[in-house]
């Protein structure tokens, strides 16, 4: 055999021996995962202002679910459940959401993707909004070796996102900058309607943001009359509705109960209204950092209120944590699976300066335009690092668009309502899956998947153990991913988020409401079922059960099926409608499979949330300062202590942060 040939030989043995033992490698998984993001806000899925290239290249180079499921339709809930494989309900988070100040978490006795894959040799990583519990429920105590980020969201803690009040709307934004951002001045005034008690345009000196807390009319005049106590009391108290502030430079973040809180910012302030201290209110945000759950960065809203974390900055921060993060495994040769939950586009949505303008479609684009760039250099470093063919890279959202900030909202494309609602635009969302070599370029799925099984598929694909002592709702999507066969779903149940009642389930494509509701919504939105409060049934709608076949009404534009009037004579149905017996039969058995869930004690567990909140929760760098959490203060010189590792037995207040800032 001459040399050539074996060269040849050895180069064709040594080919087979990295390929096998590619293929025997564990891959590795990214979820990124962004908020509030609609089924219609991508370029990928139609959006024609959106600017959204990292993702659309993700699309063309991966598959779109056009069928995709979150297992909720609020943040918290939603979190629970793709981390878990298990309706949101069977972990205790409902009913609303977690706060900062919130005494529960997501139960240390349930099992997340991370602790299950740590068990067979992965490395776990959380990058970003967390929002299911802090202290001893942070992720560090739920399988993550690693954690950056701020645990809540962005309005939950206070920050460089600032909310002045119209009076110095024009001050500190230039004509040019809301030129390009599309933002109009805007005049607040008090009562009423409490999106006017709390600017609905919110900016800094160095950016520009939108959105803001106050979107529930019935606490606001509540919330303006407290600004206006402490405001009368201060001498340097930040915006209240409807008087001038005595400090030009001054700090806000929202208020729990509807509209701004006033933030103390001269070195007089007032101590927070008690009892109880103050689980109304919202410290400076915190950044964790490390694999304790300490808190690393946090500046104190009384002695360095100018020097509030960089939360405008934020998206450098967390891309580099995760490059880090990766860069890391990949140096120890270990699998990972990194956890990436943006804060966009969740209001109130921001933007540095530099990005202002990005997109076409105003703050909101440049906002979706953040997350995409994150995605873009996710993939770019995938490709470096030559594990692109080894890495399962998912992009999607916690549920639906919000439709209660309208052209700062999400856009849920032909789906009806959004985000809070059991109608398709709360729980349909976009879902992006990449795997080169391993899932074909350029398809779309349109089977029924949701986010619960994510749990089950990268279990197994890891090589882990599905576990057996517990209820899974997740299935192994594998083969529709890989086109080897169907979706293994075939049913889903949807649960209203302010009570945990089931209201819809689903079988295939037919979907039966028994009661609806609306949520995020206001008027003069034309679609009164996406904000009326009231639970309906099928006797608000004549009478006529509230069964959609999702595959001709994807929109459920018809809340009934059309019954054929008569066969026509040829003996052909028309195909826009069914006979009354086959529309009874689906009734029957969506409604046996309803009554049979509603009655399943086990989808159940108590409630997380309903424990309360306390101030002493606010994850804090200095524990014991006052007034909690306003004093928490801490840079890289000084850390907090780390979070408890075991559940604390705390007393909890009431907390309506669990329903108000979602």
């Amino acid at each position: 055999v001459s040399v050539y040939k074996m060269d040849a030989i050895k180069s064709l043995l040594l080919l087979v021996c990295l390929t096998v033992g590619a293929t025997q490698a564990k891959p590795n998984f990214i979820i990124l995962f962004g908020d509030d993001i609609g089924n219609g806000d991508l370029g990928a899925f139609g959006h024609q202002t959106s600017r959204t290239p990292n993702l659309d290249k993700m699309a063309a180079t991966g598959a779109k679910l056009t069928q995709y499921l979150s297992g909720a339709n609020v943040c918290s809930p939603s979190r629970a459940s793709i981390m878990t494989g298990r309706y949101y309900t069977r972990t205790g988070a409902w009913p609303g959401v977690f706060s900062p100040n919130s005494v529960g978490g997501l139960p240390l006795t349930e099992l997340t993707i991370a602790s299950v894959l740590g068990k067979v040799g992965y490395m776990s990583g959380m990058i970003g909004k967390w929002h299911l519990g802090v202290g001893e429920y942070l992720p560090t105590n739920h399988g993550f070796d690693f954690y950056f980020g701020a645990p809540m969201t962005q309005n939950e803690c206070v920050s460089n996102i600032r909310y002045p009040g119209s009076a110095q709307f024009s001050q500190d934004i230039s004509s040019n900058m809301k030129q390009r951002a599309g933002v109009p001045d805007i005049k607040v005034v008090r009562g009423g309607n409490s999106s006017k008690c709390g600017s609905p345009y919110l900016v800094n000196k160095t950016g520009l943001t939108s959105g803001g807390a106050a979107h529930h009319a019935t606490s606001a005049d509540a919330c303006c009359a407290l600004c206006d106590t402490l405001a009368a009391n201060c001498k340097a108290w930040t915006f209240h509705p409807d008087s001038n502030t005595c400090n030009t430079d001054t700090i806000v973040t929202p208020h729990t109960a509807g509209c701004s809180l006033c933030i103390a910012g001269s070195k007089d302030p007032i101590p927070p209204p008690s009892p109880p201290p103050s689980h109304h209110g919202f410290g400076p945000c915190p950044i964790l950092n490390g694999s304790n759950g300490a808190v690393t960065v946090q500046h104190s809203l009384l002695d360095k209120p100018q020097q509030l974390y960089d939360m405008l900055g934020v998206d450098d921060k967390y891309d580099q944590a995760a490059e880090d993060f990766i860069r890391g495994a990949v140096s120890k040769n270990t699998p990972f699976f990194l956890y990436f939950c943006s804060h966009h586009t969740h209001a109130p949505q921001f933007s540095p300066q530099s990005f202002l303008g990005y997109s076409r479609r105003g703050l909101h684009g440049d906002s979706l335009g953040l997350i995409d760039r994150s995605a873009g250099r996710l993939m770019s470093l995938l490709e470096e690092l030559n594990i692109d063919n080894n890495t399962l890279m998912v992009f999607s959202a916690d549920n639906g668009g919000s439709l209660i900030w309208r052209e700062l909202g999400g856009v849920n494309g032909n789906l009806r309502c959004g985000k809070g609602t059991t109608y398709e635009g709360g729980h349909r969302v976009p879902l992006i899956a990449r795997w080169p070599g391993k899932i074909a370029p350029n398809i779309v799925i349109e089977d029924l998947t949701s986010s619960l099984d994510w749990f089950p598929t990268m279990i197994n694909l890891g090589g882990g153990t599905i576990p057996t002592d517990r209820p899974i709702d997740g299935v192994d999507m594998q083969d529709v991913l890989f086109g080897t066969g169907p979706s293994k779903r075939k049913t889903f149940l949807y649960f209203e988020w302010r009570t945990a009642r089931l209201m819809a389930v689903r079988m295939g494509n037919w979907k039966l409401h028994i009661f609806t509701r609306g949520s995020h919504c206001s008027p003069p939105f034309p679609d009164s079922n996406c904000y009326d409060d009231s639970f309906k049934t099928k006797d608000d709608y004549d009478g006529q059960p509230l069964l959609i076949n999702l595959e001709t009404d994807p929109g459920e534009a018809q809340l009934t099926t059309s019954v054929c009037p008569q066969v026509s004579p040829d003996g052909v149905i028309d195909p826009r409608c069914y006979t009354q017996e086959f529309v009874d039969s689906m009734v029957a058995n969506l409604t046996a499979f309803y009554n049979a869930s509603a009655n399943d004690t086990s989808l159940w567990a108590p409630s997380q949330i309903g424990r309360g909140g306390n101030p002493s929760r606010f994850p804090c760098c200095s524990p014991g300062c006052t007034p909690i959490p306003y004093c928490c203060s801490c840079d890289s010189n000084k850390t907090g202590p780390a979070a408890p590792t075991t559940e604390q037995n705390v007393t909890g207040y009431p907390d309506p942060l669990q329903f108000l800032m979602v």
